[in-house]
């Protein structure tokens, strides 16, 4: 289904001056996703430039009819100190729009270029949206921070009830809401300058004062020179489902992970891949997602696995840097492409394009000198050396507790508070007790500063947040170096690039990561002029991989391109590890969007991708905004049919349904 609003259906507010010459609301290029669906209630946002326009999207042949509410936050006081990145006449614009659950609310969060990060309870807009009165009110939002440069990356933790936000001065910072009061009888606690007005806690002490959750932290993790812009941030759980770490990807292809909990530990990088090297382009981070094994498809066979037969997979071995006697096993799993159903472009032609003749292993099942059938020993009957064994993990793990404390002491960080009660002092901890009295920080540094002056006032604290050379980290360690927990042999890390995928499993075992090169490309099926083509549809520009939903229910993984093409993915893991399926987790490639139908009958425009949105379909029995009747709230099954949403630039929408009847059957696509 498809539709192209036309201006009778899409009456704005009057007094939007950002309005088209047409009525449309004007949109801001090359950003990250701009659309959202809730999971809970039948509302639609979308970002146009620094407001959100909320719909209650319908089926077509109109999708979205006149939108029922507006929201419009204003810059913050440290935001109009902070200017623009992207477009400094206009830095109040929206770079990224995502929802989630945080603790048992669903929110609304989205940033701007600007730095701002604002959140709203979705259950406050449903209330308002569905008002019928001629003056419809607007909800408060519960939450507006800054990060000090424009933020990118988003994520939410329900269980934690954590945000995690990217920003261009290559760093995450994390929002740890308050959960537990105050406890003045905690002998630990008896010292928080929140309650006495003294500091006199070591780092140590500091750190388990933070894990206390007793007030609101901002939290900022910098990384190292080595780090670049991170336009997407995913968190990663421990073994009881709590968030533990941030992972980030960057555009220099590093992907970090940060210990959100353990104040002064060094990031942990992983560096881009030696098959990339030759393609600067597709080295380039754009998204990430950490996937555990309750999120992955069972299956039997390879097609059903990796979507090819094991013949067409292409092995590459690639050395660690800081253990050059171990390699590193990727299996390039492009082949399979020419085995997706409806895709838009002739396979056989498109891949001329490119350096690696898939053609020829395709046609012929040819596979590489050191193909996996001559390497499946390697796999399995390999002697693990000590840093593999089980022994040497439980050694790490064991040793990794007892040293807990020692590796907090001694390393300095900053801390900061500009709330109501700020002295506007700084602090330098330097494991040692202190008895200077200062008021309680709220945001922490966890790095080495140096001490600036003043920062009582808005502009002031802008400068703090402008001393980025002063407190990024000197230096960063391996995934190998920084000893990872047992309970991470069961998660990997999904990440996209400007044209691929890749899985890589975050464990010492020998299974394989995967990867799959040329996914979503820049293709322009009905030969359009690319005369007078924006700038944002050249592919240099619109080859990115930067949206990407998680649909959990249908082990799915919706990826999306700024050039306006969709893939889904399939998350799949064998039933049994063997010699002859020697990996344990992959994916497949089940469709691109649109089709090659769809195409033909240019349903397709030739613009960018605004945003994508996933939701389940309304129930019909539900009551007024609702999307699941009272008594199934919560409580989606595999049955559940989920709707699909495409917004392009030119505000043409593309919807399709999704669905598996159940975890063994292939995914239906209407």
């Amino acid at each position: 289904m498809a539709e192209f609003l036309d201006n009778s259906h899409n009456s704005w507010s009057p007094d939007h001056s950002a309005a088209g010459s047409h009525g449309f609301p004007r949109l801001q290029r090359a950003r990250n996703g701009l659309t959202a669906l809730s999971q809970r209630y039948n509302l639609y946002f979308s970002a146009y430039q620094d407001k959100i326009y909320v719909y209650r999207p319908q089926r077509g042949p109109q999708i979205l009819p006149s939108h029922s509410l507006i929201l419009r936050p204003k810059p913050s006081e440290i935001a109009k100190k902070v200017g623009g990145y992207l477009n400094k006449s206009f830095p109040h614009q929206v770079n990224h729009l995502i929802v989630g659950d945080l603790g048992n609310f669903e929110v609304l969060l989205f940033c701007y270029d600007d730095g701002d990060v604002v959140a709203y309870y979705t259950h406050q807009i449903a209330r308002c949206a569905c008002e019928t009165s001629k003056r419809v009110s607007v909800p408060d939002e519960f939450f507006h921070g800054n990060v000090g440069m424009s933020a990118w990356g988003l994520a939410i933790h329900k269980k934690s009830r954590l945000l995690a936000v990217t920003c261009n001065k290559h760093e995450v910072t994390v929002f740890a809401f308050a959960v537990t009061d105050c406890d003045k009888d905690n002998p630990l606690l008896r010292a928080d300058p929140a309650t006495s007005g003294y500091l006199g806690m070591s780092t140590y002490d500091l750190e388990t004062h933070v894990k206390c959750r007793t007030r609101t932290w901002q939290l900022i993790y910098p990384v190292s020179a080595e780090g670049a812009n991170m336009p997407n941030v995913a968190f990663c759980d421990d073994a009881a489902g709590n968030a533990e770490k941030v992972v980030t990807v960057d555009l220099n292809g590093n992907t970090w992970i940060m210990d959100i909990w353990k104040l002064c530990s060094e990031a942990v990088l992983i560096p881009q891949t030696v098959r990339h090297q030759m393609n600067r382009s597709n080295s380039v981070g754009w998204g990430v997602l950490v996937l555990s094994d309750d999120d992955f498809k069972p299956t039997n066979t390879y097609a059903e696995s990796l979507g090819l037969p094991k013949q067409e997979i292409m092995t590459n071995k690639v050395k660690h840097e800081h253990r050059p006697s171990k390699e590193e096993i990727w299996w390039d799993t492009t082949c399979s492409l020419f085995y997706v159903r409806g895709t838009a472009p002739d396979m056989s032609r498109h891949m001329r394009n490119f350096p690696i003749d898939y053609n020829a292993i395709h046609r012929h099942r040819v596979i590489s000198r050191s193909g996996i059938e001559d390497d499946a020993a390697l796999y399995i009957s390999r002697k693990p050396d000590e840093e593999d064994s089980e022994a040497a993990r439980a050694r790490f793990a064991r040793e990794a507790e007892a040293e807990e404390e020692q590796d907090s002491l001694g390393k300095r960080l900053i801390i900061f508070d500009h709330g109501p009660s700020s002295t506007g002092r700084w602090l330098l901890f330097n494991g040692t007790e202190t008895r200077e009295k200062v008021s309680f920080a709220r945001v922490l540094v966890t790095s080495i500063p140096q001490l600036p002056y003043d920062t009582s006032t808005p502009a002031s604290l802008k400068n703090f947040l402008d001393w980025d050379a002063n407190r990024r980290r000197h230096s960063e360690i391996s995934y190998e170096q920084s000893r990872p927990p047992r309970h991470h042999a069961k998660m990997s890390i999904f990440r996209t690039t400007a044209t691929s995928i890749e899985l890589q499993p975050l464990d010492f075992t020998s299974s394989p990561a995967i990867h799959c090169e040329n996914v979503l490309t820049y293709y322009n099926h009905n030969q359009r002029a690319n005369a007078g083509m924006p700038w944002d549809m050249y592919p240099v520009t619109s080859q990115r991989i930067s949206m990407l939903l998680h649909v959990r229910e249908l082990n799915l993984v919706v990826c999306g391109s700024l050039c306006g093409r969709v893939a889904l993915v399939t998350l799949t893991r064998p039933r049994r590890y063997h010699a002859d399926m020697p990996f344990r987790r992959g994916f497949r490639v089940d469709a691109v969007l649109p089709r090659l139908a769809d195409e033909e009958k240019k349903l397709r425009p030739h613009a960018p991708l605004h945003g994508l949105a996933v939701s389940p379909v309304p129930d019909h029995k539900a009551r007024g905004v609702d999307l699941h009747r009272p008594e199934r709230q919560g409580k989606p099954g595999f049955s559940q049919v989920y709707r699909l949403i495409l917004h392009y630039l030119d505000h043409t929408i593309l919807m399709y349904h999704l669905s598996r009847s159940s975890r063994d059957d292939d995914l239906l696509i209407i």
